[in-house]
């Protein structure tokens, strides 16, 4: 079985999964144990009525988004090693239908 160049695993597991894995663990611990978790299901499912229970509905809407914004710069990363050099039109594949193309 040939091994692709800069292929780096542990225990035969490719490093991105295990990334993958503890990010997953991280955020359903957060969801499920925290109060920012609890507080982020409330908003979402009636922002009006967990606003008037006392959450700062805007504070924790620029905490997700944070947090997102951090998710997204991992992924980022994780994309930019598999590929080893990233042309900028590396995207265009997976870009939207709904945008148009350049």
């Amino acid at each position: 079985m040939e091994v692709p160049e800069g292929y780096t695993a542990a225990y035969g597991i490719p490093y991105s999964v295990l990334l993958l894995i503890a990010v997953a663990v991280v955020m359903t611990v957060i969801a499920r144990k925290t109060r920012l978790g609890r507080y982020i299901f409330a908003t979402g499912g009636n922002p009006d009525a967990a606003e008037l229970s006392g959450i700062n509905t805007r504070l924790l809407t620029v905490k997700v988004f944070s947090i997102m914004g951090i998710l997204v710069g991992i992924s980022a990363v994780v994309a930019s090693a598999r590929l080893t050099n990233t042309p900028t039109t590396s995207a265009r594949s997976t870009s939207c239908a709904s945008l148009p193309r350049p």
